[in-house]
């Protein structure tokens, strides 16, 4: 749901991608599988801020699988 940890969450994951530190690009290609729509949302989007072929792999192998279509939006896909 929508709890207080999730929103932490979803603010942390938008100040990694604002930040830009290479480190956090595992860590968030990891939660374009979460269980969260809006995590994975929000993990598409600071991905996308990375100028890295490690971040490109990973939204569109995220875009192969993801069904909910705010995701597929943020990823890029159809």
């Amino acid at each position: 749901g929508a709890g207080p940890d999730r929103i932490a969450r979803r603010h942390a994951i938008r100040a990694l991608g604002r930040i830009g530190d290479a480190g956090a690009i595992e860590g968030l290609a990891r939660l374009l599988g979460d269980e969260d729509w809006r995590v994975r949302y929000e993990a598409a989007g600071a991905l996308k801020r990375y100028d890295s072929e490690i971040a490109r792999a990973a939204l569109r192998a995220a875009a192969t699988t993801e069904a909910n279509p705010h995701v597929r939006g943020a990823l890029g896909a159809t």
